[in-house]
């Protein structure tokens, strides 16, 4: 879950995110946060339902490569829809 993390808030949105401290940072990172604790949370529930995944480790990276792209452009539409006017 680290590298997943680490990975979507460190390189993924790297170019894409607000200037620090702007309104609309603010207005953005907590709904980016909520969307990214929510698909943390599934992958761990998820894990504790089905052990048996770890048996599969060429469909779980490929599983977790879709749903990192899958949050990506769903907190690059976040960013797009706070938009100051």
């Amino acid at each position: 879950m680290y590298s997943l993390s680490a990975a979507f808030f460190g390189i993924a949105l790297v170019g894409e995110y607000p200037p620090f401290g702007t309104r609309r940072f603010w207005r953005t990172m907590p709904l980016i946060v909520l969307l990214h604790c929510v698909i943390v949370w599934g992958l761990v529930a998820l894990d504790l339902d089905v052990p048996e995944i770890h048996s599969l480790p060429r469909i779980l990276y490929g599983f977790l490569a879709v749903i990192a792209v899958l949050e990506w452009k769903g907190a690059l539409w976040l960013l797009d829809w706070t938009v100051d006017e």
